[in-house]
């Protein structure tokens, strides 16, 4: 079974995108609860494939691809762990140099 790629991409790019909803609404940057609840469940939680990655996992242990699966699902946690992360870390940044930029 090849790889998922369009799974584990959508996956990667929402929790990217949740990491920057996260520290948005951490600074305050205008995000409420409410709205940062709508973005980070609502739109990333419709985004992200939680149930296709079981699918397509599921569907490679039938196959006795038992590392493939490993791989698939040890890739992508610690690919959208990195990405929420550098969602975080690149609002953090931008930030930094937007008030260097205008103070």
């Amino acid at each position: 079974m090849d790889w998922p790629l369009g799974t584990f991409a959508a996956n990667c790019l929402g929790c990217l995108a949740i990491g920057v909803i996260a520290e948005l609404a951490a600074r305050g940057e205008g995000i409420t609860p409410e709205v940062r609840l709508l973005l980070a469940t609502g739109f990333c939680g419709g985004f992200t494939t939680m149930s296709s990655l079981v699918y397509e996992a599921g569907q490679m242990l039938q196959a006795d691809e038992f590392l493939h699966a490993v791989a698939y699902l040890d890739g992508t946690l610690l690919c959208s762990l990195t990405a929420f992360f550098g969602g975080v870390i690149a609002v953090r940044a931008l930030t930094r140099m937007a008030g260097v930029l205008w103070n």
